[in-house]
């Protein structure tokens, strides 16, 4: 059963625990062989206290053997049978030793786990407590401290609110609120009620871990909060809720606002307070009144008071109340907003001019009056009988008269003539505008037909070429030329004679002039009409572009790269399959500066790992800009080097890729971030190498965790003909 090294080879690990729990007088050669096997794929419940100790001792050298020993297998349920009476004072003095090395976190994490599974041993519970409260020992552990006094002591409350009291207070270090978390997901809403929970709300130290913090508050504080409880959290969060805003203006915590929003409403139902519901409403509103719930949470609400009018007009009546107080009619528009956009039911109309009579000043009249003839006119729509009703209210009302007189006096005639004369007037100035453009270019003709004109004028034909300008419809070019031109035959076909023959212009710019006004932002006039005659050309079949001279390639390589958008051209894709060198050395050249530059989104670079045609290529250029790539950059870069190293995986050669990661790992100033894409591209390479490096790098860290696992786990299919 035993490899090369001296382990157990992984296929027989689950019969090399089967000897250990069924061969007594082997048993301790084994425990010595592979503990951790033995834990996972055994039966423990029979073992004597004698034998637990010796694979606990054996799982402390494993440790410091190798501190990632378990990195294979994190299954935690079987270290349960380990927790017996007779393993406590063992189990008491790891937890409470003094060592912080990462063999003995690695045998603490094991102990703790044995707890968490095992039998309640409620002796341990102080030093567990005391395992949470000690920052020095590894965050995983501080956190499975916890589960492991909860499984320990019967989950007794009184400590574990001490606990929450201290975290909250800062008397004991929670970095990242994950401590803070699992004591809330444990202590409410038995332990923790409603009207205090609302005090340990506050933004996260983490914005970007979804933990165990953002978890409750997110979905296991509503659910787990019963019916009746619901108006005594909403009347918390709406009391504290000026210094909560912090928190609830996180993408998180904002829908935790719409959730409970949302779920108290309808809880409450008509039995709620007009003035306690209007408080409520207000959670979900920023500093400045806009609201900062999302669309549906903001649908649902707005739906919900808008299929109650009863409940939605004595919101609007209390809104009105205090906007008559201030004399503003701003403030009905705030008011709006605190009800989510929900709009009154057809057939409330005469409430709303009813109150408009009521109306103190002449604009918040105006703006009720205009919300019942809204509400009237999205009933009834343009017909006699919406003029005969809005008749009728001049009459109910005195005071609205004029209102009614402003939505009855129709301008519309006048309002068409003047639009009729504006359209025409424009139509004439794009007449004449177009003339103009279409006679400056037959100006130019013979210029344009040879390819010398000015590169604005051959910039401008390529626009038309391409159909980039609204009057060069067409689903050809020679159909937006004659749609541009008017069906002038002769300057159509000059202009594309002339961007055919652009290609042979002397004044074309070099790489490096196309490739450093792009890294500033800028283009040359004469890249899309060099594109456009490149195209032209393949239209008698891409060899044509193929037998052109190398630097005139190189030019058309160097103008789409700066261009890319659109399909990819055939030309184009006739010179990475039949010349991969060109194609490679300006890729190389490009995307070179666009590193030294910053810039994050260079063309091309996608290709190199995802698309098979662009294998030789591949071949050729992927090290290269490997070995150019900044040690150091912003995180929102690594998608780019992942997938520079997927093309070096794929098409290089993989011993000059191990020499170059190796130099890339060797450098002291390579960002974390990186660093994990080149350990799990080594990992692919050589995994006995980098197995344990890589395991070394992650450790504990979550977010190294997620860095490596972002590697893999965003590209599902590139390593298609890989090795499992």
């Amino acid at each position: 059963m035993s490899a090369g090294d001296g382990g157990i080879v992984a296929d027989l690990r689950g019969l090399h625990a089967w000897l250990a729990v069924h061969c007594l007088s082997a048993r301790t050669g084994l425990i010595e062989r592979d503990p951790l096997g033995i834990v996972l794929y055994g039966d423990l419940r029979g073992f004597s206290t004698n034998d637990k100790k010796r694979l606990l001792e054996a799982l402390g050298r494993e440790a410091k053997r190798y501190p990632w020993f378990r990195s294979r297998d994190w299954n935690a349920p079987p270290f349960g049978a380990l927790a017996d009476q007779g393993m406590c004072a063992d189990f008491r003095e790891i937890l409470a030793a003094n060592a912080r090395d990462e063999a003995h976190e690695s045998l603490l994490d094991c102990v703790l786990e044995a707890v968490s599974h095992g039998e309640p041993l409620p002796e341990l519970g102080d030093t567990l407590l005391a395992v949470v409260r000690d920052p020095s020992h590894w965050p995983v552990n501080r956190k499975h401290a916890i589960a492991a006094y909860i499984r320990a002591s019967g989950g007794l409350p009184g400590p574990l609110l001490m606990l929450l009291e201290d975290v909250a207070a800062g008397r004991v270090a929670d970095g990242d609120d994950e401590l803070m978390g699992l004591l809330l997901r444990q202590l409410y809403p038995v332990n923790l009620p409603p009207a205090r929970v609302v005090a340990y709300l506050h933004p996260t130290k983490a914005p970007d871990l979804i933990g165990n913090y953002v978890w409750f508050w997110e979905h296991d504080l509503t659910e787990n909060t019963a019916t009746a409880d619901l108006p005594i959290l909403l009347d918390k969060v709406a009391q504290d809720i000026a210094r909560l805003r912090a928190a609830l203006d996180r993408f998180h915590f904002s829908r935790f606002a719409g959730h409970l929003l949302k779920r108290g409403i309808e809880a409450a139902g008509a039995t709620v307070a007009v003035e306690r519901l209007w408080h409520w409403l207000g959670i979900g509103l920023d500093e400045h009144g806009h609201r900062r719930l999302d669309s549906q949470h903001s649908q649902q609400i707005a739906g919900w008071l808008a299929s109650r009018p009863d409940i939605y007009q004595a919101l609007m009546h209390y809104a009105i109340h205090h906007c008559n107080e201030q004399g503003d009619v701003h403030c009905m528009f705030r008011a709006e907003v605190r009800l989510y956009g929900a709009e009154p039911l057809p057939g409330t109309e005469d409430w709303y001019f009813a109150q408009a009579q009521l109306a103190s000043g002449e604009n918040l009249r105006r703006h009720l009056f205009n919300k019942g003839a809204f509400t009237l006119l999205r009933r009834k729509g343009t017909t006699p009988e919406f003029v005969e009703m809005l008749n009728r209210i001049a009459e109910r009302y005195p005071t609205l008269q004029s209102h009614v007189q402003g939505w009855l006096v129709s301008e519309w005639e006048e309002w068409r003539r003047d639009d009729a004369q504006s359209n025409a007037e424009q139509k004439e100035e794009d007449a004449t505008r177009i003339e103009q453009w279409r006679q400056h270019f037959r100006d130019h003709h013979a210029a344009i037909e040879s390819g010398t004109a000015a590169p604005a004028i051959m910039h401008e034909l390529a626009m038309i070429y391409f159909g980039r300008y609204r009057e060069a419809a067409g689903d050809t070019p020679i159909a937006r030329f004659q749609a541009f031109f008017g069906g002038d035959a002769g300057i159509t076909l000059a202009a594309l004679a002339g961007l055919r023959r652009a290609l042979a212009r002397q004044d074309l710019p070099s790489i490096a002039e196309v490739v450093d006004l792009h890294v500033k932002g800028h283009h040359h006039l004469i890249a899309e009409a060099g594109l456009a005659g490149a195209q032209e050309l393949a239209r008698d079949g891409t060899e044509v572009v193929l037998a052109l001279p190398r630097e005139l390639q190189e030019r058309l390589v160097a103008f789409r790269l700066t261009h890319d958008y659109r399909s990819t051209p055939s030309w184009f894709l006739a010179l990475v399959e039949h010349r991969p060198e060109t194609v490679a050395d300006v890729l190389i050249h490009y995307a070179k500066a666009m590193f030294k530059a910053r810039k994050e989104n260079a063309s091309g670079i996608y290709a190199l790992a995802y698309e098979d045609a662009y294998a030789a290529v591949a071949h050729r250029a992927a090290l290269p800009l490997l070995s150019a790539y900044p040690l150091r950059w912003k995180r929102e870069s690594l998608n780019q080097l992942g997938t520079l190293l997927i093309a070096a995986i794929k098409h290089s050669d993989h011993e000059k890729l191990r020499h170059l990661i190796e130099t890339k790992l060797s450098r002291p100033s390579l960002d974390a971030a990186q660093r994990s894409h080149w350990l799990a591209a080594g990992l692919l390479l050589d995994p006995v190498r980098y197995e344990q490096p890589l395991d070394r790098y992650v450790g504990a860290s979550q977010s190294r965790a997620f860095l490596v696992a972002g590697f893999f786990g965003s590209r599902s299919d590139w390593a298609k003909g890989f090795p499992n």
